[in-house]
């Protein structure tokens, strides 16, 4: 295989505001289940 993008080399300077944004997300309460939403 020829690497192409290493992304998790690329994300690691981002990490930690990656899982703050995460965190933030998930704390709303705006991350909905796939399955919940259908029932909508």
């Amino acid at each position: 295989m020829i690497p192409f993008l290493d992304l998790k080399k690329l994300n690691a300077q981002y990490r930690d505001e990656l899982i703050e944004a995460c965190i933030r997300v998930i704390d709303s309460g705006m991350v909905y289940s796939w399955k919940r939403s259908r029932r909508i």
